[in-house]
């Protein structure tokens, strides 16, 4: 079963996806067995809507006449169009990809051990092969006779040599198939992610435009605000000039013998009053205005914003799917000396090549985590302890951050990656950490 969350709604949808698939082994069988290296037992090209059927109706599915799966999948379009419904399909295809990427990347992980495996017994025979033949030449020349059984023994060495070879080169073949698999998924992996993620990058666009309208709106609010209060300005001191006026004229009026109710009442004192209150009520009144405008910009611009940061999150958060590299590292095919290949009785005078020059190539060393630290450590005890005793390596720090069992064992050149990021995501990442890698390869790894 596969939980499927999604990136804005708390529902947790239940997929069952291949349920009927064995699990895939750690190690292959032995090199006779030719059907060890097959490890497709799942049907990997399955049509859009069946990747989201469970094992009963997805056989209902594949029983389905050709008008009718079209109708299914003109169906599963329509659904789609719901926008949970979209997220959940579009997140169960990028399950099902991504498991086909970890599928052939362990494949790959799996053949190759078995190619190391191939190389080191035909370096075997081979080293045998060149033996007896060297014992058989120099016997001839003793003049010994009857030594065919010797040549029947180099010609079944020479056989059991060209059967390793036919099946390591069917390995091989199988090797550069699965990769190519490998990077077929992962094409289809990130375009259903960037298919995702511009339903969230599209919105942005009119977001984007949005945000700018209010902004060049609040700008110019705020300048008309500005200008408008110059003139608010001007009216308040006409206002003011009046008020005084007004109580220079009520003060001559009562010494002209009116009362206050008669001045209250007199018409030139009430145009007055209406001037002092209409003017002072208008700029409060405009003021108000420009500030309850302003006010409402800033919440638009404020909530689109915000908006905007969604979406990016979630564009990010999809986009970030496209990260997750498959379980195993993607390898490739090493390659065995031609000699130690196709030498037979003619090579008697040929010495068998080395062996860790004809099966390991430079950086594909392996060893186990907890090794790769502890070498790293005494390179950097004995090197650079007094400078940047910071170097060393807390092991269980390193496969907390990185993820790694400290039993794996990933080749040198990924584990120097993985060192590399390490250090960078701690804050400790070397200038020149190619050259600090570098010297601890030549010094502790190299063979």
């Amino acid at each position: 079963m596969t939980s499927v969350e999604f990136l804005d709604t708390p529902v947790e949808l239940k997929v069952e996806l291949k349920p009927d698939a064995p699990v895939i082994p750690e190690k292959l069988a032995d090199t006779n067995d030719t059907e060890a290296g097959k490890l497709e037992v799942l049907t990997e090209e399955a049509p859009e809507p069946e990747a989201v059927l469970n094992k009963d109706n997805r056989n209902v599915f594949q029983k389905m006449g050709g008008a009718a799966r079209s109708l299914a999948s003109f169906a599963l379009e329509v659904v789609r169009k719901v926008p949970a419904i979209d997220r959940a399909v579009s997140r169960i295809q990028i399950a099902h990809h991504q498991h086909w990427m970890d599928n052939h990347s362990k494949g790959v992980a799996a053949l190759k051990e078995k190619v190391t495996g191939a190389d080191s017994k035909i370096l075997d025979l081979h080293t045998n092969q060149q033996g007896i033949v060297a014992k058989l030449e120099s016997l001839k020349a003793q003049g010994v006779q009857g030594l065919e059984s010797l040549q029947a023994k180099v010609d079944e060495i020479q056989a059991s040599k060209d059967e390793l070879q036919s099946q390591r080169d069917g390995m091989n073949t199988e090797i550069a198939d699965r990769n190519s698999k490998v990077e077929t998924y992962t094409t289809k992996r990130d375009a259903v992610v960037d298919k995702w993620a511009s339903k969230y990058e599209s919105k942005l666009g009119p977001l984007s435009r949005s945000l700018e309208e209010l902004k060049a709106c609040e700008e110019e609010t705020e300048l008309l605000s500005l200008v408008d209060e110059t003139r608010f300005k001007a009216q308040l001191e006409r206002v003011d000039d009046i008020e005084k006026n007004r109580a220079d004229l009520i003060i001559l009026l009562k010494q002209g013998g009116m009362t206050d109710k008669e001045i209250a009442n007199f018409d030139a004192i009430q145009v007055l009053n209406s001037e002092v209150e209409n003017g002072r009520a208008e700029v409060q009144q405009s003021r108000l205005e420009y500030a309850q405008r302003m006010a409402n910009i800033q919440a638009k611009i404020v909530t689109t914003e915000a908006e905007i940061k969604v979406y990016k999150d979630k564009a990010q958060k999809v986009q970030g799917m496209k990260e997750r590299q498959p379980k195993k590292p993607v390898a490739k095919s090493i390659e065995v000396a031609p000699e130690a290949v196709s030498s037979g009785a003619g090579d008697a005078g040929a010495e068998a090549p080395p062996a860790a020059e004809s099966v390991i190539e430079k950086g594909k060393e392996k060893m186990e985590i907890k090794k790769y630290l502890e070498l790293f450590n005494k390179f950097i005890t004995e090197h650079f302890v007094s400078k940047r005793p910071d170097l060393l390596i807390q092991a269980d720090h390193f496969t907390a951050k990185t993820g790694y069992g400290e039993n794996e064992k990933p080749e040198f050149n990924d584990f120097a990656k993985v060192l590399k990021v390490y250090f960078k995501s701690t804050g400790q990442l070397e200038a020149n950490f190619d050259a600090l890698k570098d010297g601890f390869y030549d010094a502790k790894i190299k063979q």
